[in-house]
């Protein structure tokens, strides 16, 4: 779900363009939102330990 956002925000602020949040190309950024998310998860852990 965080990589939904995090896809969607970047894909808005890179492309301009789309009237919503659904379009074709919203699998991909969320899947690139996600692994996104996930490494900055992972790093934000390894910091901690």
């Amino acid at each position: 779900m965080v990589g939904s956002f995090v896809g969607g925000f970047l894909g808005r602020l890179l492309f301009h363009h789309g009237s919503g949040f659904v379009q074709t190309s919203s699998w991909i950024g969320s899947i690139i939102g996600a692994v996104i998310a996930l490494l900055i998860y992972v790093q934000v852990e390894q910091r901690r330990a």
